[in-house]
């Protein structure tokens, strides 16, 4: 629930299955790519916590729509 008044943010439910541990999920973030005709795609893109470019690890791409 969001406060206009505070500009603050209320948690109303907790749907997490209690034997995931949170500090594990990673954070998505929105990224934009350009797509061959010129036109801006946006993704989700989710990194795992021990993905770098020292240590690089397989990806899942997800195409829909």
């Amino acid at each position: 629930m969001y406060n206009f008044e505070t500009k603050k943010y209320k948690k109303l439910t907790n749907t997490l299955n209690k034997a995931i541990d949170p500090d594990e999920l990673v954070t998505a973030r929105v990224v934009r790519f350009e797509s061959f005709d010129g036109l801006e795609i946006p993704a989700i893109y989710y990194q795992p916590h021990q993905a770098s470019a020292a240590k690089p690890l397989p990806a899942l791409v997800w195409v829909h729509g």
